[in-house]
């Protein structure tokens, strides 16, 4: 098994604060923004442990917050997220540089949505639709844009409230995503080999393969195997030459 270490991460972030004249498609520019949005929370589980972990401003404090996700992120080979290289990652990087921090390693990821979108036409890419439909599970239902502003501007009984509302629904959503990885293992073009073993599925690290056919190119072609284990196909290392003919 590859010594990869893989980390679920999921961030919560707070609205922007503005003025506007309108609520009908109103067009904001910079100057109308009197506070940015800001990463308020992140939720973290490591590949093959229980435990969630969460931390937020509210909780920890915005400083502290950010040192518990750098130092995971130090420690993390592959973030599994969902929406994550659009969203998550460029939100983090962002919040790093707001606050004059050194970047964090790069980690390689896995971007579950982006696997969603790749291989499916169904009615809907949104978590909690997926979760239903591959999990029969769900999201935690909240109260909407409420539980945000209970957070960030209600009185302190309030906010306490909103706060255990945001944290189980935060730890929830990160809960789902490496049942949703294994389910759709088969479908990810994985950015690590899960094994070393050059005769192991390189998704998941089983022995059980089945030779089915061949894969060819223009000018060779290769054994084609199938994962019994995760139902990957897979492309064998010998080379067969269909001609030596090349192009000029």
């Amino acid at each position: 098994m590859s010594d990869a270490k893989m980390l679920a991460l999921d961030i919560e972030t707070a609205p922007h604060l503005g003025y506007f004249f309108d609520t009908f498609k109103p067009v904001i520019g910079f100057q109308q923004v009197i506070e940015p949005g800001r990463m308020i929370a992140f939720s973290a589980q490591k590949y093959g442990e229980k435990k969630v972990r969460f931390h937020s401003e509210y909780h920890d404090g915005r400083e502290a917050m950010l040192d518990e996700l750098d130092n995971l992120l130090q420690d993390t080979d592959i973030v599994v997220h969902y929406n994550g290289k659009r969203f998550d990652m460029p939100y983090i990087r962002g919040e790093f540089i707001a606050e004059h921090r050194t970047p964090p390693p790069p980690p390689l990821q896995i971007d579950l949505f982006q696997a969603v979108r790749a291989n499916s036409r169904w009615a809907s890419r949104k978590l909690d639709y997926v979760a239903q439909r591959l999990l029969e599970d769900r999201k935690v239902e909240h109260t909407g844009f409420q539980m945000w502003l209970d957070c960030l501007r209600g009185d302190e009984d309030t906010k306490r409230k909103g706060w255990a509302l945001m944290k189980r629904y935060a730890i929830k959503d990160t809960r789902l995503l490496f049942p949703l990885f294994e389910e759709l293992r088969p479908w990810l073009k994985m950015p690590h080999p899960i094994t070393d073993n050059p005769n192991a599925c390189h998704q998941c690290g089983s022995t059980d393969l089945q030779r089915r056919g061949v894969r060819k190119t223009a000018y060779s072609e290769y054994p084609r195997f199938r994962c019994n284990s995760c139902g990957t196909w897979l492309r064998g290392t010998t080379r067969t030459p269909i001609t030596d003919l090349r192009p000029l």
